[in-house]
């Protein structure tokens, strides 16, 4: 069950059981009867899949509905191009936004777990996805290849923790899954510009 909000677009295609209703509340619906070959194979292409999903509050069925009255053949396939555009379009823009959400959750795990080394093969297969299209797709989303966001992170949760804590810079490296506290200060001088221990001393207000 869902509940509906005004400017959603439910899709139903054949075959699908259903049962939806305004819940005894006053409700104004566009609905467009679309099939034959051309909404087939839409279909089973994966472009048309039954659910709801966000259209927005603009009444985007009427012009389509409008074209429809007309019986003439031209205006019969300018309506029905005009709505194989709105559910492509809605395709892609379903498919854009899955894509992020992917991404973000991908980027949040990382965030969450700063002492784990995530490999990018770990990361791919997490998210279904080669680990060519993963690092196309996540730098497309965070600015940085996966690797890389994974040093910056740790790197600026660690300064941050150098300014906030007395932990011995040793401690501070294992907890962010430097073993090696020697390696760790040089990748903190390299990013940040000075050694953990004179970027404490400069930046600490404690």
């Amino acid at each position: 069950e869902q509940e509906l909000t005004p400017g959603m677009l439910v899709v139903i295609t054949p075959g699908t059981r259903n049962r939806y209703g305004g819940n005894g509340l006053p409700y104004v619906e566009d609905s467009i009867r679309f099939c034959g070959p051309v909404a087939d194979m839409m279909a089973a292409s994966g472009i048309l899949v039954s659910g709801a999903y966000e259209l927005g509050t603009v009444r985007r069925l009427c012009p389509i509905i409008e074209q429809t009255a007309d019986p003439s053949r031209d205006a019969q396939i300018h309506a029905n191009m005009q709505l194989q555009n709105l559910l492509t379009g809605l395709y892609f823009s379903n498919r854009e936004h899955s894509r992020s959400s992917r991404m973000e959750e991908i980027r949040q795990m990382i965030q969450n777990d700063l002492q784990r080394w995530w490999t990018v093969e770990e990361l791919a297969e997490l998210a279904s996805l080669s680990c060519e299209v993963l690092r196309r797709r996540f730098l497309a989303h965070t600015g940085m290849l996966p690797k890389a966001y994974l040093e910056e992170c740790k790197l600026r949760s660690a300064a941050d923790r150098l300014l906030s804590t007395d932990f011995p810079v040793r401690t501070i490296a294992r907890q962010f899954g430097y073993n090696d506290p020697y390696h760790f200060s040089r990748r903190f001088k390299l990013r940040m510009g000075l050694s953990p221990e004179l970027y404490r001393k400069q930046f600490s207000k404690r």
